[in-house]
């Protein structure tokens, strides 16, 4: 996923509209971090001042440790109204 992301989100802005009011993107591939996807959606997608951005952690909660466990990140983009 890592080596063919960039690739992705170039086949993805083809057919974004020009004005995107939304995007979100997740990953559970520990390699790529919330951070990393903010900046590959700046990067390929959006201009950083057009909107806002949230990132985070995914979990899962287990019910019998009563734990949350990691199950990834992700980025998730606002349009300006």
């Amino acid at each position: 996923l890592e080596t063919q992301m960039a690739k992705l989100l170039t086949l993805c802005k083809n057919v974004l509209c020009d004005s995107p009011k939304f995007i979100l993107l997740t990953t559970h591939s520990p390699g790529v971090s919330a951070l990393t996807l903010k900046n590959m959606m700046i990067k390929f997608l959006v201009d950083p001042d057009s909107g806002t951005f949230q990132t985070g952690d995914m979990s899962i909660y287990d019910t019998g440790s009563g734990l949350h466990l990691p199950n990834g990140f992700y980025a998730r983009y606002s349009a300006n109204s």
